[in-house]
This record gives structure tokens, sequence and C-alpha cells, in this order.
């Protein structure tokens, strides 16, 4: 059995209290992004009016559309990888760090794309074979349901093991493929954790959310809903910060008991 390498308790603790002390560089963060935001719209919008390019093919228009969406997802990971890594590793933050690290944009891309195709290819390729192996057939319907279940929780797990990828890319600069195979090696033996990190920190927001839902308080869930996003958030790196610490040390030994074995030789 794995050693355990960090504790659920403390790093969602870490999270609640970090955003709770942090409160106002989030608030003039959040006022920046919006800023943001507001001119790529402007630049977007002047963009289709000026090309009838866009205006005339509503397809093109979906595709810039599409297109303006994924690079500022990418930036929003690249920004708030920086920011929460940050804030795990006790740095002095300011807005400004957000968008420090935009140069790497297209390793983070890269890494993001890899993801996609790793949770994306392993539904495509099983509804293949469903319909090859059980063509409109009665199995086909009544293993459809197994076969799903399967492919969430597989999904999941490539999800909780290789999520970290973006905070190598972020914080030391790894190209895309080192930085999904890195996450993985300090994720093994870990994903029990991990995985009981989620269902506690959605339990705890589902609650709290819910009951500012059921008290028909929209606003303050809405607030809500946003303080456990960035708390989740800043956990999550509190995570990733433990674990390569662990794994670092982990080959500091392993490195201190080779070298006397290659000096015998």
């Amino acid at each position: 059995m794995a050693d355990k390498k960090f504790s659920v308790g403390e790093a969602i603790s870490f999270g609640y209290d970090t955003v709770s002390e942090e409160f106002m560089l989030f608030f003039w963060l959040g006022f920046a992004i919006f800023i943001f935001l507001y001119l790529v719209a402007i630049i977007t919008g002047g963009i289709a009016v000026k090309y009838s390019f866009f205006m005339d093919n509503p397809t093109n228009l979906m595709i810039l559309g599409a297109a303006v969406y994924g690079i500022l997802l990418v930036v929003f990971k690249i920004g708030a990888a920086n920011i929460f890594l940050m804030l795990a590793n006790h740095e002095g933050v300011g807005v400004i760090d957000f968008f420090e690290k935009i140069p790497l944009f297209f390793k983070a891309a890269a890494g993001l794309s890899i993801l996609y195709v790793m949770t994306g290819l392993i539904p495509t390729v099983a509804d293949y074979l469903m319909g090859e192996y059980f063509p409109d057939t009665a199995e086909y319907e009544s293993l459809s349901y197994l076969v799903m279940a399967i492919l969430v929780a597989v999904e999941n797990l490539i999800l909780l093991k290789y999520q970290f990828y973006i905070f190598f890319i972020v914080g030391e600069g790894e190209s895309p493929l080192m930085a999904i195979k890195r996450s993985g090696e300090i994720s093994d033996g870990q994903i029990w954790s991990l995985f009981i990190f989620e269902i506690i920190f959605f339990l705890l927001a589902f609650a709290m959310v819910y009951v500012f839902v059921f008290l028909h308080i929209g606003f303050i869930a809405r607030l809500f809903k946003i303080f456990f996003a960035l708390a989740y958030s800043v956990s999550l790196a509190y995570i990733f910060r433990k674990l390569n610490e662990a794994e670092e040390e982990r080959l500091v030994a392993l490195s201190k008991m080779i070298t006397p074995l290659r000096q015998r030789r």
C-alpha cells in the first residue's frame, strides 16, 4: 500500500483559509479578468463585423467563437495555475502574475489537447467496438449502460492521475508530454486519496450552496459557488506541492542508495 503523501483535511483547510485571507486579491483579479474579457469581446466583435467572411456564414462565425473560447480557456488555465501555485508556495501574489506565464501558451495548449485526446479517445473506440460487435441488438442496449459507467470511471481516473500537468508546465516549464508523465508519477498510489478529496469537497460545497438555494438567496449561493471553486483550485495546488515534494524526496533517497552500489562496481 502506498504511503499517504498529503492530508485531505489539511488540503481543504488550506484552500478555505487562503481564499478567505486573499479576498481582495481575488476581487481585483476578477475585476482585471472582466476588463480583459470585455476587450477580447470588443476585438472579436470588431473582427466579425469588419469581415463579411464571418457575418455571411454562421459556420465561420461559430469557428471564430470556438477559436476565441479555446484561446481564452488556455490563457485562464495558465493564469489560474500560476496564481494558485504561488499561493500554495506562500509567495506574494499580484494581479499581474495572472498574465506572467502567457508565453507558455503553446505548451499548455498542447498539454490540454493531449489530455482531451486521452479522455476522448476511450469512449470513441468503445462506441465503435460496441457498434461493430453488437449492431442494433438487444445486447448493445443492455451493455451500453455498463460500458458508460466503466468509461466514466476510466475518464475520471485519467483526469485524477494527470490533472497536475498544468502545474509542471507553469511552475517548472516542462514540455507537455513530460508534464503529463510527471503528473502520473506523483499521483501513483494516491488516486484513492485524491478521489476522497474530490468527494468530500463536493459534498461540502453542495451542502453549503444548497442551503442558500433552499432559502431562495440565489446571489449568496452564486458567491459561494465562486468561493468553493477558488478554494478547490488552491487546495489542488497545495496537494500538487505536497506530492511533488514527496516524489523529489523519494528520488533523492533512491539516488543515495544507488550511488554506493555504483561505486562498489
